[in-house]
């Protein structure tokens, strides 16, 4: 079977965005996902934790991008710090190390 093209996936943004206190479990995180974002399309795809603040990658469609940025500023604990049509970027500007798969 042949995989999807590009083109046929659709456009898509990576935001970058701080949460103020530290969630440690990834679940937590997209729990407070959920409840902001409602029925938008997103994923997480890092999340980072430290003692004061956790970092993380949401990619969203390029048609609810600038939605998304809006709802997530509006929120007391997070706020956006950068965003790009690459992955590779958003993870450069926030120090993020790429994860290894195991397989």
């Amino acid at each position: 079977m042949s995989k999807q093209g590009k083109a046929s996936r659709g456009k898509h943004r990576w935001v970058g965005f701080q949460i103020e206190t530290p969630h440690p479990q990834r679940k937590s995180v997209e729990s407070l996902l959920e409840d902001l974002l409602g029925r938008m399309r997103w994923r997480l795809f890092d999340s980072v934790t430290s003692e004061k603040i956790t970092l993380c990658i949401l990619r969203v469609s390029l048609s609810d991008c600038d939605e998304a940025v809006s709802i997530l500023n509006s929120s007391n604990q997070i706020s956006t710090l950068t965003k790009s049509g690459k992955i590779r970027l958003v993870r450069k500007r926030l120090e993020i190390e790429k994860p290894t798969r195991n397989r």
